[in-house]
């Protein structure tokens, strides 16, 4: 396990404009969260711009997978389908959990004229919104590199949506009001697990295709 660490990194460092997207990754990071502090309790869009921080490495390992070299060696199916999860996943993992406490933190706010067990039913209601939307990116992000518009569309609907209907303070159900943070915690939590299991499993299946001519197009660029 830590062999194939080392190596995942040292293909990660290789990655063309490394320091370039590691910058742009905290900058993502860094203005979701102020996006999540500034933008009152009922806005996930934060969420959404801090998953940037942790689609990168993924990114990064697609990018040198360009390579003609890395293509025709033995690791060129783990580059795909196991190394960039190594980071990926623990990193959507680490964001979530602090989203949520932030949300577990809101929910004892006073929110203008919004009432308390409303506040805190919103709250595990974006909890949850928020592993799906995680959940979602988690698929989508693999589909992009092998069926660029195909994957763009999915992003559209299902990351819109989301953001869209939280930003909208509404209710989906009067179940939100029966249950508490700790539960929507937790089935977050597993969402997101049912999302890295399945997307390590989409990044299997569609390892065989070709990427999309529209990201190689952008990795030759760089």
């Amino acid at each position: 396990m830590k062999k194939d660490i080392k190596l995942m990194i040292s293909i990660i460092k290789a990655a063309p404009q490394m320091k370039q997207k590691i910058i742009s990754s905290v900058l993502f990071l860094f203005l979701g969260i102020l996006c999540e502090i500034f933008t009152v309790s009922f806005n996930i869009a934060g969420g959404l711009i801090i998953i940037d921080a942790a689609i990168i490495y993924y990114q990064c390992t697609m990018l040198v997978c360009g390579s003609n070299l890395v293509q025709s060696s033995a690791t060129a199916k783990k580059l795909q389908t196991t190394y960039p999860f190594f980071i990926q996943i623990p990193a959507y993992f680490i964001i979530f959990m602090i989203l949520s406490l932030y949300r577990a933190y809101l929910s004892g706010k006073p929110m203008g004229d919004i009432p308390q067990p409303q506040n805190y039913a919103i709250q595990c209601e974006h909890i949850l919104l928020i592993s799906l939307l995680f959940f979602a990116t988690m698929i989508v992000e693999i589909i992009i590199q092998k069926f660029f518009v195909l994957g763009f569309i999915a992003l559209l609907c299902t990351a819109l949506p989301l953001i869209l209907y939280a930003n909208s303070n509404a209710l989906l159900s009067n179940y939100f009001y029966s249950i508490t943070l700790t539960n929507a915690i937790i089935t977050g939590i597993f969402i997101i697990i049912a999302g890295s299991l399945l997307s390590v499993l989409t990044a299997n299946l569609l390892y065989k295709h070709p990427m999309s001519a529209y990201v190689m197009k952008a990795n030759n660029k760089v």
